[in-house]
């Protein structure tokens, strides 16, 4: 699905206005229209309907949207949440045209919030796509939306919930809780990204033919994954090939304390089709995972000893990745091997796990790799490499991926629900599958495996290598909820299931 920055649609309405393919009437008329289609056939007979209004154009449609309702004889009032007309045109001639229908406005704050409370359905169109700032707390504004979301109504906003930043995801101090958001001619970024979407509800699509034909000619912002995108970006295997042509990947994870890690996430590569499988582990991992898995090549050597993991870093010319951290612990002998491996290797190279964290103390050795790197912290791990406080991450999650995927020339996986993805070319991701079921200690090693394996593919490109790991592992999630449930599946569980959603 593609998404788009509300600079983006408001960028294309602009040029159609300046071609005079429609005018800013008719834009507005024709969004009224498209909701009052979803909603009116909701509506039962005994329903009270009320229109949270604000001052700009979301308000407008509001009041287009509220006339329409009364003419087939629905119960509506709108509620002027700043208590003057619309500021700007043409809302404020829907305004005149809904006042002068003798439509139902109320302007008091204490009878506002008294009908709230026993109204059945209530409409947002407040804010629109353009908001960017906060509600202030003592504000009648907070006071409508606070009592809005403890109200019993079913509630829907128009195009996005007021106090979401829908640009990024974030979220102020309070957003209109809807259940469902109708959003217009363009699925916006922030609206699937957290939290914001704990705000939105499920979310529909309107589209408007001019307007959303208009955006689509020109290149989307972003993109959520879905199964097309996969199929498009993995290539099919051919009849006449060999394992060098899908990729060697070497897995440098697992240590005496955590050799799990090295399990899930070899299991995962080896399940994502790579040609040939090395994992270079200490001596007491390897003897664990071989008693599994036959597949892979194992040079074991002894984690303490500086010499042999010198040498392990200096094996990466004949891999086409190399997967670096799950599980791997963290001492010097360790961040040596992975410095050095990020000088010099020529492979696709994803770091993970304790492989960010011992990049905290040389954050900018990234500039100095030869390929662009993945990494794949979650967000406390982020918070370490970037020194951001970790409430700030995650209500900013796509600003700061791409912030520093730009600024240290790598690709992000910045984990967790609405997992973000960021190159430093611009490109950028938002993963709309999986479910709280992956919160559970395994789910990113065989992330970072299934990523790898894919990776070490140089037919598919790597930051689509990472998207489309995401989505997999997510969307066997999603699979394996229905199978068990969110918590009796296990992160082993899921390369099973990822496989057999691979071409």
């Amino acid at each position: 699905m593609k998404l788009y920055l509300p600079s983006s649609v408001q960028n294309i309405e602009n040029r159609l206005f300046e071609k005079n393919d429609v005018s800013p009437e008719k834009l507005m008329e024709k969004a009224a229209a498209s909701f009052f289609d979803e909603i009116f056939p909701r509506i039962k007979p005994s329903d009270a309907v009320s229109v949270l209004c604000g001052k700009g154009n979301n308000a407008g449609d509001g009041y287009e949207l509220a006339r329409l309702l009364k003419e087939k004889g629905v119960n509506v009032i709108c509620i002027d949440v700043f208590g003057s007309a619309p500021s700007t045109e043409p809302a404020k001639s829907f305004f005149d045209r809904y006042v002068s229908s003798d439509g139902a406005l109320e302007r008091d704050l204490k009878k506002q919030l008294k009908i709230i409370a026993v109204t059945d359905v209530i409409i947002d169109a407040v804010f629109g796509i353009g908001f960017h700032g906060n509600i202030e707390d003592d504000s009648n504004i907070y006071k409508i939306i606070d009592s809005s979301n403890n109200a019993r109504a079913f509630k829907i906003a128009l195009d996005v919930p007021s106090g979401v930043r829908c640009g990024d995801g974030s979220v102020g101090n309070i957003a209109f809780a809807a259940d469902e958001t109708l959003t217009l001619a363009a699925c916006k970024v922030g609206l699937v990204s957290y939290p914001a979407k704990l705000f939105c509800g499920k979310i529909t699509l309107l589209k408007l033919p001019f307007l959303t034909e208009a955006l689509e000619k020109e290149f989307p912002d972003s993109f959520s994954p879905d199964g097309a995108y996969v199929k498009s970006s993995l290539p099919a295997r051919l009849e006449f090939s060999s394992k060098g042509d899908y990729g060697k990947l070497l897995a440098v994870c697992g240590s005496k304390n955590m050799p799990g890690a090295a399990m899930l996430s070899c299991k995962a590569a080896l399940r994502s089709g790579v040609g040939l499988l090395t994992l270079a582990s200490d001596k007491s991992v390897i003897n664990r995972v071989s008693a599994s898995l036959s597949e892979p090549i194992y040079v074991p050597y002894d984690e303490d000893d500086a010499v042999q993991t010198k040498k392990i870093s200096k094996s990466t010319a004949k891999y086409t990745s190399v997967l670096i951290g799950c599980g791997l612990g963290v001492s010097e002998n360790k961040k040596e091997m992975l410095y050095h491996i990020i000088t010099t290797a020529y492979s696709r190279l994803i770091i993970d796990a304790d492989g960010i964290n011992m990049l905290a103390d040389n954050i900018n050795i990234l500039k100095e790799a030869h390929k662009t790197p993945v990494i794949t912290p979650h967000p406390l791990e982020f918070s370490r490499i970037s020194s951001l406080d970790v409430n700030y991450i995650n209500e900013n999650r796509i600003k700061v991926a791409r912030e520093f995927a730009q600024k240290y020339s790598c690709i992000v996986v910045l984990k967790g629900a609405g997992t973000v993805i960021a190159s430093p070319d611009g490109r950028y991701a938002v993963n709309a599958s999986g479910n709280p079921g992956l919160a559970k200690g395994g789910s990113g090693d065989v992330l970072a495996g299934l990523m790898a394996g894919l990776a070490a593919n140089t037919s598919v490109d790597v930051f689509d290598a990472a998207v489309c790991a995401v989505y997999l592992h997510g969307r066997a999630a999603d699979v394996l909820k229905q199978k068990y449930s969110e918590y009796g599946f296990l992160p082993s569980d899921l390369p099973e299931e990822f496989a057999k959603m691979l071409p």
